[in-house]
C-alpha cells in the first residue's frame, strides 16, 4: 500500500502540470501556419461567450448554494433563510384585482 501521508502525496499535483506543460510545448514546436484571418468581431464574440459563461456559472452556483444551504438549515432545525428586503416588499405589496388597484 503506498504511503499517502508522506512526501510523495504532496507531489501528486505536479504530474498534471507536467502533462499540461508538455502538451503546450508540443503545440508550439509542431505548430503550422494556419493562413487564417480573424476579424475584430471574432474577438468580441469570443469575449462575450466567456463573460456569458462566467455569469451563467455564478448564477447556477448561487442558486444551488441557496438550495443546499436551506436544506442544511432545515436539517439542523434552523429557520430557513429570510428573504431579502426587496423580496419581502414585493410579497407585501397590494395586489391588483381585475386590473384595478
Amino acid at each position: 500500500m503506498p504511503n499517502t501521508r508522506g512526501f510523495s502525496a504532496r507531489l501528486n499535483y505536479k504530474k498534471p502540470l507536467f502533462i499540461c506543460g508538455w502538451v503546450v510545448f508540443c503545440f508550439y514546436v509542431f505548430a503550422v501556419p494556419a493562413h487564417a484571418y480573424l476579424d475584430p468581431g471574432t474577438g468580441s464574440f469570443i469575449f462575450q461567450i466567456m463573460v456569458g459563461a462566467v455569469v451563467g456559472a455564478v448564477f447556477v452556483l448561487k442558486s444551488y448554494f441557496n438550495k443546499i444551504a436551506d436544506r442544511a438549515r432545515s436539517l439542523f432545525g434552523l429557520s430557513p433563510r429570510s428573504p431579502d428586503k426587496n423580496e419581502a416588499d414585493a410579497a407585501n405589496s397590494p395586489k391588483e384585482k381585475d386590473g384595478q388597484q
